[in-house]
């Protein structure tokens, strides 16, 4: 299983994904398909009221459920009506495709902002995400949201803080036969991540990651979203190579969804600079940065860009099955 992920914050969320596809043999050795899959997409809305989802698990089995979601009128009331209905309406969907098809499993994360609600922060959270993104030093660096409510320098309170702000809901689902369907909410300041592995990786991404993209500042002059794209593909392929991945592969697709109802696809090239030749370096000699990841749109279709050559992404609800192989996101 490939790795997705949400990051719930104060006026936005994040929603990355990679985009490899890989399947078993029958020895149950991994191997790669290829790296063109987008599983990261718009899941239904208008240009200022859109939800989005990310899918992870088995190719076939998400693309039957998202295409069929996209056929339902709840899908298009906004993300508090989704959240609201849809476990009644998987049930049916799932137990009957279990029974034409066998068991299989799948996770989503799905988000949107809500109109008729207000962003809930809590104080003692946001405490405990400034001083680790400042070195202890308190919420000296605020935006939007959070600025709007409590000014640098004052007591935040320990409990919850209404935001003068849309909300942002996120929230997983995760499809199998051990767990039946399971609905995992997020709070403001909270990661989900799912994939190979999760369970293990999620505890390695620290608060003060999570706290950075809340509160960074970018002194290079590039926008906030480059910034925090360059730090969640960084923590996706460092995590997929520090726990040996395979699953976990090519590109990562980011997408930033803000309070307003609007997206953001970030493109791009993302650099890094290389923590052991910076140790090397001598005086007066410089390094150039290492690009570890380039996405590009063109007429709404999205691209991989390795070594100057472009790859059209698939995106799993245009994903056509063939043969009798199974192929996992």
């Amino acid at each position: 299983m490939t790795m997705i992920l949400g990051v719930n914050l104060s006026d936005r969320f994040y929603l990355s994904g990679d985009t490899r596809l890989s399947y078993r043999d029958s020895d149950g050795d991994l191997y790669v398909r290829h790296d063109k899959m987008q599983k990261v997409e718009y899941l239904a809305g208008t240009r200022v009221n859109q939800t989005l989802i990310a899918m992870a698990g088995d190719a076939a089995f998400a693309n039957h459920i998202v295409k069929a979601l996209r056929r339902e009128q709840f899908a298009r009331n906004g993300i508090a009506t989704i959240r609201n209905s849809i476990e009644n309406w998987l049930r049916p969907l799932v137990d009957e495709y279990f029974t034409q098809n066998g068991f299989t499993s799948a996770v989503f994360i799905i988000g949107g902002a809500d109109s008729n609600a207000k962003k809930i922060v809590n104080g003692s959270t946001w405490r405990d995400l400034a001083n680790a993104y400042t070195g202890g030093k308190g919420p000296v660096m605020v935006r939007n949201g959070l600025n709007s409510v409590i000014k640098p320098g004052e007591k935040i309170p320990d409990g919850d803080v209404e935001l003068g702000i849309n909300d942002t809901k996120l929230f997983a689902i995760r499809i199998s036969q051990e767990q039946g369907i399971e609905i995992i909410d997020s709070k403001w300041g909270e990661l989900l991540l799912y994939g190979q592995s999760a369970g293990v990786i999620r505890e390695e991404i620290t608060t003060k990651e999570i706290g950075e993209l809340e509160f960074g500042v970018n002194p290079t002059g590039h926008s906030k979203s480059s910034q925090s794209n360059t730090l969640l593909i960084a923590i996706v392929k460092t995590l997929a190579k520090k726990h040996n991945l395979e699953s976990v592969g090519g590109a990562v697709l980011t997408m930033e969804h803000n309070y307003n109802g609007t997206t953001s696809i970030i493109t791009g090239a993302a650099m890094i600079y290389s923590i052991k030749d910076m140790e090397k370096l001598k005086q007066g000699e410089s390094l150039d940065p290492i690009e570890i990841n380039e996405i590009a749109v063109e007429n709404n279709r999205f691209y991989r860009i390795e070594h100057g050559t472009k790859y059209r992404l698939e995106p799993v609800s245009k994903y056509r099955p063939t043969g009798s192989m199974q192929l996992f996101l």
